[in-house]
């Protein structure tokens, strides 16, 4: 009979054995071969200051609706159009001289500056039946019409820069242009989102 309690006793604790092996080559076998996650595996990576979130293409047709979108939405007493054409972006609004609303026309040549930034050098200007220097235009421009901080005119280079790059949509988009090239009908923009 105690023979018979000792085989109880013996199965019970090989039993007991076999399951404590079994745990612990289990638990070896999942730390080795089912490493633990690190926090990089389920958190995206964040975009450096020379990655855009997204690259946007577009052509002329597509700009110049989305200009004119644009330009709707504004409350502006001076109605206005910038258009993009093959080879020029041309700026065209009225001025009212005794009573009378003279239109004013503007061709610009656009670059892209180093930094992403959007350059229009200004070809020609003309007041009506007139075509003045465009230096004098870009100081009439800059004295007599409000503009958001980050488009600065430059009378003495017949310039104006859109510092597209400083101009910050929702609080919470920012652009920089890569490509502004109206005779190929290519215009590249890349998107950010500020932290």
């Amino acid at each position: 009979m105690r023979y018979q309690k000792n085989k109880w006793k013996i199965a019970f604790f090989a039993l007991v054995a076999i399951c404590i092996i079994a745990c612990i080559s289990l638990f070896v076998l999942v730390r080795t071969f089912l490493p633990e996650a690190e926090e990089s595996h389920y958190t995206s990576e964040q975009p450096t200051n020379e990655q855009g979130l997204l690259q946007i293409r577009s052509d002329r047709d597509q700009m110049n609706q989305l200009i004119t979108e644009a330009s709707d939405q504004l409350d502006e007493e001076t109605p206005f159009t910038l258009e993009l054409l093959s080879d020029h972006a041309e700026f065209r609004s009225t001025f009212d001289v005794l009573g009378q609303s003279v239109p004013i026309t503007v061709e610009f040549e656009p670059m892209v500056a180093n930094n992403g930034d959007l350059l229009l050098e200004a070809d020609s200007f003309s007041f009506g039946l007139f075509n003045i220097p465009s230096e004098q235009a870009m100081q009439l421009m800059k004295n007599v019409t409000e503009l958001p901080d980050w488009i600065v005119v430059h009378p003495s280079e017949s310039l104006i820069e859109v510092k597209v790059t400083d101009a910050k949509f929702n609080d919470r988009y920012s652009f920089r242009v890569q490509t502004f090239d109206l005779a190929n009908d290519l215009i590249e923009v890349e998107m950010f989102v500020n932290e």
